[in-house]
């Protein structure tokens, strides 16, 4: 059911990796790219949503718990969404147009990702 849900992503345009990763950076699952470099993505979506959730992220804003956050780079993005206390999918992009509706729609499936676990 998970693998389904990951790979139901990649029917949004410009998504083109879908994964589950756990807080330590280890891959759960994926669906997307095969090319990729399973460790580094997983650390890099860990790293960042640690960081920005920790005290020097979160709490000088004041802004409560992280519900997604986007890394925006010129050829694509990274989207984080935090699915439960030990798990965030990261989905990756090829484009920046449409990163709104893509993270509404990763916002909302969420609790499908969840459900699945």
């Amino acid at each position: 059911m998970l693998k389904q849900i990951l790979t139901e992503f990649l029917d949004i345009t410009g998504v083109t990796t879908a994964a589950l990763v756990g807080r330590d950076g280890f891959i759960i699952d994926m669906a997307g790219k095969a090319s990729l470099d399973r460790d580094a993505i997983g650390v890099l979506g860990s790293s960042s949503l640690i960081f920005f959730e920790m005290e020097k992220g979160a709490a000088q804003l004041d802004g409560g718990n992280l519900r997604q956050m986007m890394l925006e780079y010129q050829n694509g993005a990274i989207i984080l969404t935090p699915v439960t206390r030990d798990e965030f999918l990261m989905v990756l992009t090829n484009t920046t147009n449409g990163l709104g509706h893509m993270a509404y729609l990763i916002a909302t499936t969420s609790p499908r990702v969840a459900a699945a676990l």
